[in-house]
C-alpha cells in the first residue's frame, strides 16, 4: 500500500472532533510560523494570507 493510501485510510478513521483538533493544530502552527516571519521583518503579502484562510475554510465546507 502506498503512503497516500495509508494516509487516506487513517484520515477516514478520524472522528469529526479529531479532524477539527488536527486542523486547529495545523492552523496554530501556521499562525506561529507567520508571526516568526513578521518578527524577522519579512512582509507577507495579504493576498497570500487571504488565500490560505480561504483554502482552510473551503476544506471545512467540503468535509460537511
Amino acid at each position: 500500500m502506498s503512503n497516500k493510501q495509508k494516509k487516506k485510510n487513517s484520515e477516514k478513521k478520524l472522528t469529526k472532533e479529531q479532524q477539527l483538533e488536527k486542523e486547529i493544530e495545523l492552523l496554530r502552527a501556521e499562525d506561529a510560523y507567520l508571526k516568526k516571519l513578521r518578527a524577522s521583518g519579512i512582509n507577507i503579502p495579504s493576498r497570500l494570507l487571504k488565500q490560505n484562510r480561504e483554502s482552510s475554510m473551503n476544506s471545512e465546507k467540503n468535509s460537511n
